[in-house]
């Protein structure tokens, strides 16, 4: 079993990098890759392995939480590893936490190829399993979270960077509308 993977990004894809290791190029598919790093800067990536009858397919992870949501998330029946993947990369791993510790089905809906049922399957089978993973109270509110979202996507960035930016805001209820906007900007 490969854990981790350490070398330099050569190629950036739409949803996959490709690791330089002394010499040999091994394809990771990443949520974000964009959010890596460089081309040609050096990478550590956690990472699962996916064998099928035919191909081996490794998926990549710039931190453990992510990784173990991953793993979590192709427990769920009906979520393959390339849907897993997309929810991760339409939400980050403490926006996802949160999501399902507070039953919002919501956020996960906007994630493309996740619909109602598969929604509500993935709040029910993994609301208790999320231990040790960064939960609610690392992250802004719901309300306020979503307020912040349509104002960034208002200013034209994509709903997953606005995702994104406001997956990193801390906990703060003193916190106007108006400064958690000017934080998000800041990531």
């Amino acid at each position: 079993m490969i854990k981790t993977l350490r070398g330099r990004l050569s190629v950036l894809g739409p949803d996959w990098v490709i690791v330089d290791i002394s010499g040999v190029g091994i394809q990771v598919f990443v949520p974000n890759p964009s959010s890596l790093s460089e081309s040609g800067d050096l990478v550590l990536l956690h990472t699962h392995l996916v064998v099928r009858e035919d191909e081996l397919t490794l998926y990549g992870f710039p931190d453990e939480d992510s990784l173990r949501l991953f793993q979590l998330l192709l427990g769920v029946s009906g979520v393959g590893p390339r849907l897993a993947l997309a929810v991760l990369t339409g939400l980050p791993a403490r926006v996802l936490s949160h999501a399902i510790i507070s039953e919002n089905d919501r956020a996960l809906h906007e994630v493309s190829g996740v619909g109602n049922r598969t929604a509500a399957r993935i709040i029910l089978e993994l609301k208790g399993k999320l231990g040790g993973i960064a939960g609610p109270t690392e992250v802004a509110t719901g309300s306020d979270r979503n307020d912040v979202v349509a104002a960034l996507e208002g200013l034209g960035y994509s709903p997953s960077e606005a995702r994104q930016a406001t997956a990193k805001l801390p906990l703060d209820e003193s916190l106007s509308l108006e400064e958690q906007i000017r934080r998000a900007l800041q990531h």
